[in-house]
């Protein structure tokens, strides 16, 4: 999907092993949407901390006053842990 930005429904079968069905396919397509959003939106930012509190994944970076936080997507929040 970087490449082209889309992906074919057996391309999808290679990479988990079955043919997944419409939704699934839909369900992986928002989830690597949003993941791309928030790395484009977050690339020139410097992050200061990132909290998680009943699935809200929250970032505050400089710029923002101090109890100010803004809410990213989940695999976003995943990729800061490494």
């Amino acid at each position: 999907m970087d490449k082209d930005g889309y992906v074919l429904d057996y391309e999808l079968a290679k990479i988990y092993g079955k043919e997944p069905n419409f939704c699934t396919a839909e369900i992986y397509k928002r989830q690597w949407s949003k993941l791309n959003a928030d790395k484009e939106y977050f690339a020139d930012k410097k992050i200061i901390e990132k909290e998680h509190h009943k699935g809200k994944y929250l970032v505050r970076f400089e710029g923002l006053e101090e109890n100010q936080f803004m809410k990213v997507g989940r695999d976003f929040y995943l990729t800061l842990m490494t």
